[in-house]
């Protein structure tokens, strides 16, 4: 009988020793770019920062989401003065890009309801109180703080207006340089009834037809987005706007 005990113990042990390890959560965020110290967050470590919450709006009710604050994350990493675009990339290379004043309440929820999010879910998601739910994220990886003169802003009639860094085209597209308009377009999800696009620049404004959109090239050099179109090369390129005029 005491030898049968001391299994069942020793058993005990090695169980609540894997239901430990299953336990553990190991994801990691990376916080980059306009910083002083790039960092990357473990999972623990956005734990163990001062809680926030965040409720959802449902169309019944709420839901109370908790986690580190985003003023907590980007204190440690010492965000610079002039950064005013943040970007939330999710594991799938999702983008969701947010003016700087519009995040300081946002959280990077753990918890629902007091339970660690879900597989689904999580285990860490963009909890932001502005705006429709599309402006939350599942399974966010990076943080990214960008000021202005070093994105490219894709935007108009898109789903997803976005600004892009050099590094976020570069990993969206698996390309080093030489991208064209309609891939671009294509990670903003823009419409598929667009007419025309406007290539924004230092010098003005020019549109194209929307067929151009395959062989308009961007690149990018000494710190500059350039777009070549129909051979000729428009410098200094803020912004790509996708056009639909329903009247047309």
């Amino acid at each position: 009988m005491k030898r049968a005990l001391i299994a069942i113990a020793f058993v005990a042990v090695l169980c609540c020793g894997c239901i430990g390890d299953e336990d553990g959560i190991e994801w990691d965020v990376d916080v980059i770019d306009a910083v002083d110290t790039p960092t990357t967050f473990t999972y623990q470590e956005l734990d163990d920062m001062q809680e926030m919450t965040v409720e959802k709006q449902l169309f019944e009710g709420t839901e109370e989401y908790s986690g580190a604050s985003l003023t907590s994350v980007l204190a440690n990493v010492g965000i610079a003065e002039d950064a005013s675009i943040i970007n939330f990339i999710a594991e799938d290379g999702y983008i969701l890009s947010f003016d700087r004043a519009d995040v300081d309440s946002a959280i990077l929820a753990l918890y629902k309801e007091g339970e660690r999010l879900s597989d689904n879910d999580g285990p860490v998601m963009l909890a932001v109180d502005i705006g429709c739910a599309c402006n939350w994220m599942k399974q966010v990886v990076t943080v990214e703080p960008l000021t202005e003169d070093e994105v490219l802003g894709i935007t108009g009639d898109v789903t997803n207006e976005i600004y892009v860094s050099i590094r976020d085209i570069r990993e969206f597209t698996g390309k080093d340089n030489n991208f064209s308009v309609a891939e671009l377009f294509s990670k903003a999800a823009y419409y598929p009834q667009s007419q025309t696009f406007a290539i924004h620049h230092e010098q003005g404004t020019e549109t194209f037809s929307i067929d151009a959109r395959d062989s308009a090239l961007v690149t990018y050099e000494g710190g500059q987005f350039s777009v070549t179109v129909g051979g000729t090369t428009y410098v200094d390129v803020t912004n790509i706007e996708s056009i639909w005029d329903p009247n047309a």
